[in-house]
C-alpha cells in the first residue's frame, strides 16, 4: 500500500507520521524475504538518476525521510552479507548518494549525505562517514580571533587630535545677523510658493512594474534550463514555445530529445501556470512525432519502471496513442476515449478512402492517393507491445505486488484500450499476426475482469483486432481456433453483462467474425 501511494501521488509534509506507522507494521508483520522486498522497492524509487532533480521539494523529502526511517531497521548483514538481496540494496543505496551528490540543490544534497552516513555507520560503526560539514559550519559561525594588544603597532596608539567645530553664535541684538536669517527664510518661502505652481506629475500606478519578464527562449537547449528553473515566469515562457521550437526539427534534436522528454514527463504544475498541461502534452507528442526511435523505448522504459507516478504512466498511454494517430493520420482534436461511434467511424473513413482512390485501369487514368508515412516510424510502437506482452506473461502471477495489475483496473484498462487504437493505427503488416495472437492471449487474461472499464477495453481491443484482419483481407486461416473461443466468449457477454457498451461491442465483434468468415 505504501509502495502504490509514493507511485500514485505526491506526499504532504503531514503524511510522514502516517507513513512511518505503515513502514512500522509491515516490519512487524512480514516476514524477512517480503521486508527486504519492500524496502528495495523504496530504495529503488530513490536512488532513480531522476528523482533527485525531477521532483517535487516535498516528495523528495517524504520519500528520503522514509527512507531514513526504513534504515533503522536494518543491521549490517543487511547491506553486507553475501546475499543477491543484499547486495543490490547496497548498491542502491550507493548510487542513490552519488545522484544525490549531483543534485544542484543543497537540500538534497544534504539528505543523500545523511544516508550515506547511515549506511556507512551500519558497515562500520567505529568509522561513520565524514563529510565535512560540521567544520565548515563551526568556521562559518566562529569569529575570527583578533590581535593581543602587544601585538598592535605603536603608531596605532597615537591620537590624532580633533579639531572641534566652532559653534557659530548669534546674539539676538546684531541687527546684521537678524537680516541675513530673515533673508534665508524669504528665499526658503518663495521656493516653496514657486513649487506650487509646478504641474504635478502623473503618479497613476499602471501595474507595468509587476507584470512578469518574458524569457527570451529562441533555442531548444535553453528549453531544458528553463525548464528546470525554480522561476514560474521562466517556466512558462519554455513551455510557451518548447512545442514550436520542436516542430523546427534543430539539427541537435535527437542529441537532448531524451533528456527534454524526462524534464517534460516529470514536470508538475507548482505554480498553477496556464494551459500548462496541454503545452507538456503538445511537446511530448512532437517529441514522439520527430523522433519515435529514441523517445518511444525512453517512455517505455518509464512506463514499466518505478521512478514515476501512475498518472504520469497514464500521460505516457495518452501521448502514444495521439502520435500513432497523428502518424496514421486519424487525429482528431478534442476527442473523447473508448466510443463505439469512434469503431462506426473510422469503417466510414476506410470505405470512404477505398472508394475515392482511383488506381490504373480501364482508361488508363491515375489520380494522386494521400502520402503514406514509412512504415519505420510505426516500428517503435510494434516494440512497446512486445514489451507489453512480456511484462503482462512475467507479472501476471504477482497479484500481491504493483504490477500493472492486480486491483490497479483504471491503469490496465487504459492499457488494453490504447492496444486497441495502436492496432487500429498500424499499417497492414504481413507480420504483424504474432502480434494480433498476443493481444488474443491479452484479452483471454482479462475477459473476466471485475471491473466494467477492464471488460470494456477488453472487448474494444478484440474488435480492434479483427478489424484490422478484415483491413488486412487475411481471412480466417490461423485465427480460426481463436474466433470459436471469441464467439462463445461475446454470446455470454450479450447475454450476461450489465454494462450496455460491452453488450454494443460484442455485437459488432460477432457481426465482424461473420463478416470473415463468409467465403469470398
Amino acid at each position: 500500500m505504501l509502495k502504490h501511494k509514493y507511485l500514485a501521488t505526491e506526499q504532504k509534509a503531514m503524511d510522514l507520521p502516517v507513513i512511518h506507522c505503515v513502514v512500522d507494521m509491515i516490519q512487524k508483520s512480514s516476514s524477512q524475504p517480503s521486508w527486504h522486498l519492500f524496502a528495495s522497492q523504496i530504495i529503488n524509487i530513490w536512488s532513480s538518476p531522476h528523482f533527485p532533480t525531477h521532483t517535487s521539494e516535498t516528495h523528495h523529502k517524504s520519500v528520503s525521510m522514509t527512507l531514513l526511517h526504513i534504515l533503522q531497521y536494518f543491521q549490517k548483514s543487511d547491506i553486507s552479507g553475501e546475499s543477491a538481496s543484499s547486495s543490490s540494496i547496497l548498491s542502491g543505496l550507493l548510487a542513490g548518494v552519488q545522484n544525490h551528490l549531483s543534485s544542484p540543490s543543497i537540500n538534497r544534497r544534504k539528505l543523500g549525505m545523511e544516508i550515506g552516513r547511515v549506511v556507512s555507520v551500519l558497515i562500520d560503526p567505529n568509522n561513520p562517514l565524514d563529510w565535512g560539514e560540521e567544520n565548515e559550519e563551526k568556521e562559518s559561525i566562529e569569529p575570527k580571533p583578533t590581535p593581543k594588544a602587544e601585538e598592535i603597532p605603536q603608531e596605532t596608539h597615537k591620537v590624532v587630535p580633533k579639531k572641534k567645530a566652532k559653534k557659530k553664535e548669534v546674539k539676538e541684538d546684531d541687527p546684521d545677523q537678524l537680516y541675513s536669517m530673515n533673508v534665508e527664510n524669504e528665499d526658503d518661502e518663495s521656493s516653496e510658493s514657486e513649487s506650487d505652481e509646478l504641474k504635478p506629475y502623473n503618479l497613476e500606478d499602471d501595474m507595468e512594474d509587476l507584470k512578469p519578464v518574458q524569457a527570451q527562449i529562441k533555442y531548444l537547449r535553453q528549453c531544458l534550463n528553463a525548464l528546470s528553473s525554480d522561476e514560474p515566469e521562466i517556466i512558462e515562457s519554455a513551455l510557451n514555445v518548447v512545442t514550436d521550437l520542436i516542430k523546427e526539427d534543430p539539427g541537435d534534436l535527437m542529441d537532448i530529445g531524451v533528456g527534454l522528454a524526462s524534464i517534460l514527463l516529470r514536470l508538475s504544475n507548482e505554480y498553477n501556470l496556464k494551459n500548462f498541461s496541454t503545452h507538456r502534452h503538445q511537446a511530448l507528442v512532437q517529441l514522439v512525432i520527430r523522433c519515435p526511435n529514441q523517445i518511444v523505448p525512453f517512455l517505455a522504459s518509464e512506463f514499466f519502471g518505478q521512478s514515476i507516478f501512475v498518472v504520469q504512466k497514464m500521460d505516457i498511454l495518452e501521448i502514444l496513442v495521439d502520435s500513432i494517430r497523428i502518424l496514421a493520420g486519424t487525429h482528431k482534436t478534442n476527442e473523447t476515449t473508448v466510443e463505439t461511434s469512434k469503431i462506426i467511424e473510422v469503417k466510414k473513413s476506410d470505405d470512404r478512402k477505398e472508394n475515392n482512390t482511383r488506381r490504373w485501369g480501364k482508361g488508363n487514368k491515375l489520380i494522386q492517393t494521400t502520402p503514406v508515412k514509412p512504415f519505420s516510424v510505426f516500428e517503435p510502437f510494434l516494440s512497446f507491445l512486445g514489451l507489453i506482452y512480456n511484462q503482462i506473461q512475467k507479472n501476471i502471477h504477482l497479484q500481491h505486488e504493483y504490477t500493472l495489475f492486480g486491483s490497479d483496473g483504471l491503469l490496465i484498462g487504459k492499457l488494453i484500450h490504447s492496444i486497441g487504437i495502436f492496432i487500429e493505427n498500424i499499417p497492414p503488416y504481413s507480420n504483424f499476426r504474432v502480434s494480433l495472437k498476443a493481444t488474443l492471449e491479452l484479452v483471454y487474461l482479462f475477459r473476466y475482469h471485475a471491473q466494467v472499464i477492464v471488460r470494456r477495453a477488453v472487448t474494444f481491443c478484440a474488435v480492434s483486432v479483427f478489424r484490422y484482419i478484415e483491413k488486412c483481407g487475411w481471412g480466417v486461416g490461423e485465427f480460426e481456433e481463436d474466433i470459436y473461443e471469441i464467439k462463445e466468449w461475446m454470446t455470454k457477454v450479450i447475454e450476461m453483462e450489465n454494462d450496455d457498451e460491452c453488450r454494443l461491442l460484442a455485437g459488432i465483434l460477432i457481426n465482424q467474425i461473420q463478416s470473415i468468415s463468409q467465403p469470398q
